[in-house]
């Protein structure tokens, strides 16, 4: 994993407090975050997914950032794929994740991916002060299905067709 940002920050600290989730790990993960400024993206490069990651994966992004109001369009690209997602923070973190790219929501999900890398960018486009932050991702494998399990997929399909004919 590379990442290139204009800026590192916290959300803890510097008058900026929009985290009143309880201590521990998921307060942690939503403090700090890497940070655009009003107009350059902030991009991160992963590579070298094999192997559990072979049958696809999902990538879930945690947007919170420091201040409401701010956002940006959310970027993975592919050798073979491009999908975009916005999403624009409003509200305090609790402690809750929320999905979807309504304001609000503080993660996004992209999903069925299946290159061994991916570029993530974070292109800002609202605020006063336009930021598009990523306090972090996560990068979760599509089980590869039991030899068992597509055999028994096959006959009920077959099943299904000869009820069919009936």
């Amino acid at each position: 994993v590379t990442w290139e940002s204009a800026n590192t920050w916290s959300s803890s600290g510097r008058g900026e407090e929009n985290n009143t989730a309880p201590p521990g790990n998921d307060k942690n993960l939503m403090t700090g975050y890497l940070d655009t400024n009003a107009t350059d993206p902030t991009t991160v490069t992963v590579t070298g997914l094999d192997g559990e990651f072979s049958a696809g994966y999902n990538v879930a992004i945690y947007i919170q950032g420091g201040v409401n109001g701010r956002g940006g369009q959310y970027t993975i690209t592919t050798k073979n794929r491009t999908s975009t997602l916005s999403l624009v923070t409003d509200g305090a973190f609790d402690g809750t994740y929320v999905p979807g790219g309504e304001p609000g929501n503080n993660f996004l999900v992209m999903a069925g991916f299946v290159a061994p890398e991916f570029t993530l960018t974070a292109l800002p486009t609202t605020g006063d002060t336009a930021r598009a932050p990523i306090n972090g991702i996560e990068i979760v494998a599509i089980p590869i299905p039991e030899p068992s399990t597509l055999i028994l997929t096959a006959i009920g399909a077959a099943g299904l067709c000869v009820f069919g004919r009936r």
